[in-house]
């Protein structure tokens, strides 16, 4: 697919195939609290601020509901969503991180200028609703330098298998024997606890600092060519 494609890189996290759960322990929870509002911009201007606390009060209640500290819940997006008078069709404005509401008329007009290619600005300007959304803080990923290039251990043995066309005599490895900056040149076969991992022919696998597969494509077109 990659190579169709035109990818040179692919990465492969370590537990590729535990990845979706993986993932849903790792990911944030977030709520949001949403206000239906159907009056001009004029009349309720004065009201804005007060109903987008409330409601970010509402939404960080949410979480913190969850079982989280409320320290570690922030405030990530505070959306007022406008129209033209006598359109149905509302578009998102979102506002600025500690941003008021003193002039949403401008702000607006560009944003509906940009989808429709020109602005109604003799209309008056409605509010449909708003929403705020507030979730936990992201988990931090450190970054780290690409290892030293390392030696790859002999192969734990020699698979048969079906690459480019034919019949292979593929070498085999486990990939919690490969130290981070190990490199394989395909074909070649690494196996894990939950998945395995085929390095095609005109591809080379290295190990990166956390474990997991970068798997880089040769720049030979001829290596490269996927048989029809």
């Amino acid at each position: 697919m990659a190579a169709l494609l035109g990818v040179r890189d692919i990465v492969i996290p370590e537990d590729a195939g535990l990845l979706s759960a993986q993932g849903l322990g790792a990911s944030v929870v977030e709520r949001f609290a949403q206000r239906q509002v159907l009056a001009p911009l004029a009349a309720v201007a004065g009201s804005l601020d007060g109903w987008l606390r409330a409601a970010a009060a509402e939404a960080v209640a949410a979480v913190v509901a969850e079982g989280l500290d409320g320290a570690e819940v922030e405030v990530r997006r505070r959306i007022v969503f406008l129209r033209y008078a006598s359109q149905e069709e509302a578009l998102p404005l979102d506002l600025e991180p500690g941003g008021g509401t003193a002039d949403l008329a401008a702000p607006f007009a560009r944003v509906y200028a940009a989808v429709y290619g020109y602005a109604p600005e003799e209309r008056a300007i409605e509010v449909e609703s708003l929403r705020v959304v507030a979730s936990s803080f992201p988990r931090a990923t450190p970054s780290e330098a690409p290892p030293p290039a390392a030696s790859a251990p002999p192969p734990r043995a020699v698979r048969r298998g079906w690459v480019k066309g034919g019949w292979r005599d593929l070498p085999s490895y486990d990939r919690e024997a490969l130290a981070p900056g190990a490199g394989i040149a395909g074909p070649a076969l690494i196996f894990e606890r939950h998945s395995a991992t085929l390095v095609e022919t005109g591809w080379r696998a290295r190990v990166g600092p956390r474990g997991h597969l970068v798997l880089s494509r040769s720049l030979d077109p001829d290596r490269d060519r996927v048989a029809p």
